[in-house]
């Protein structure tokens, strides 16, 4: 399957305009390619809750999975979701693909945009 990627807009000091959205791919579902601090807007544009799915990698030593953080976004609301630090992108980085973040939906009724922070 070939993923959708959401860009990553750079936040600047002197102010940045907001980027056009990615449309859900519920087909595909989505990466953001990873190595930096995020910002990552979730706008539910359904007529009901739907959740977007932030898809984890990590596993202890003795190979236990962590659990993929769902997040629950109700009906025409946005949720934004804070990837900071090295350690919190780890846990979501996918080692075998290039370090991409996996962002999984059911639905197309979603708009995403990520910001560089």
């Amino acid at each position: 399957m070939a993923r959708t990627q959401i860009p990553i807009t750079a936040i600047a000091e002197t102010g940045t305009a907001q980027q056009t959205a990615t449309g859900g791919d519920a087909a595909n579902d989505h990466y953001i390619a990873g190595g930096s601090d995020l910002l990552v807007e979730c706008k539910n544009t359904s007529g009901g809750d739907l959740t977007v799915t932030f898809v984890t990698s990590y596993a202890t030593s003795g190979g236990i999975a962590l659990e993929d953080n769902a997040i629950v976004v109700g009906t025409g609301a946005v949720k934004l979701v804070k990837l900071k630090g090295a350690s919190t992108r780890r846990l979501y980085e996918q080692t075998g693909d290039s370090n991409r973040i996996y962002v999984d939906v059911t639905s197309n009724s979603w708009e995403f945009r990520a910001y560089g922070v």
